[in-house]
């Protein structure tokens, strides 16, 4: 994998940061200085992989642009896709505050993305020097531990149908993509892995729906004609403005 580096000594990164993840612009400014000094910019290609499951984890990232996929397993077949995360999302945290120190999940670029790389040892200095620091890493944590429960609780919860419409609504906002006629450049065995639903089913209630008119299908790709439809069939009620 090739990637491109340079430590940026301004403050255009955690300006980033601090407009997508409210405890970085909570940080005093001192604090913010020095984790800026650590910040790292790294420009990755399509589908190279960021870091695999079972490596040392040694850094952590928040992505700037582009979207990554988050994978485990793939031993005793097909690795499982479990989420697309878009800029503004930090990853990486969970082997940074386990004691286990290794990584839990594969992440791969799905377009050219770039990020923005802290290094574990960097991390750990910050921390002895400024405790309030831990907070920033806590909070993304406790997002991962929300996100997973919310995955678990659909699996026992809702059909496969309604699962199904939720993850297309969510990967609407993954992509900001929820217009008409925009294009989500996923497959439909993605769209299984992700949702926990067999590739069957998925390709039924797809079929359906493009003989409806709701959306189309093609080669990686779902375009979504009807975001009104998607969020009733996934259960989710529109707030009054």
């Amino acid at each position: 994998m090739r990637v491109g580096t340079r430590k940026f000594a301004c403050s255009c990164i955690l300006a980033f940061i601090a407009d997508t993840i409210a405890l970085f612009a909570s940080l005093p400014e001192r604090e913010r200085t020095a984790l800026e000094a650590r910040c790292r910019r790294l420009k990755i290609p399509a589908q190279s992989f960021l870091y695999h499951e079972g490596q040392a984890g040694d850094a952590v990232y928040v992505l700037v642009s582009g979207r990554v996929g988050i994978w485990s397993g793939g031993e005793r077949g097909d690795p499982v896709l479990l989420a697309i995360l878009g800029p503004g999302e930090m990853f990486g945290e969970m082997a940074i505050l386990s004691n286990e120190r290794v990584r839990t999940a594969s992440t791969q670029a799905l377009s050219k993305v770039e990020v923005i790389q802290i290094l574990r040892a960097d991390i750990e200095a910050l921390r002895q020097r400024f405790p309030r620091i831990s907070d920033v890493f806590i909070e993304a944590l406790l997002r991962l531990v929300q996100r997973l429960t919310t995955q678990v609780s659909e699996l026992s919860e809702l059909d496969s149908t309604t699962r199904l419409y939720r993850q297309l609504w969510r990967l609407g906002e993954v992509y900001e993509k929820r217009r008409v006629g925009a294009e989500i450049p996923i497959s439909q065995q993605q769209l299984a892995s992700m949702t926990g639903v067999g590739l069957r089913i998925t390709n039924r209630v797809l079929n359906e729906a493009r003989a409806e008119g709701v959306l189309e299908t093609g080669k990686k790709r779902i375009v979504v004609n009807d975001w009104t439809v998607v969020r009733r069939r996934a259960g989710l009620r529109f707030r009054p403005g």
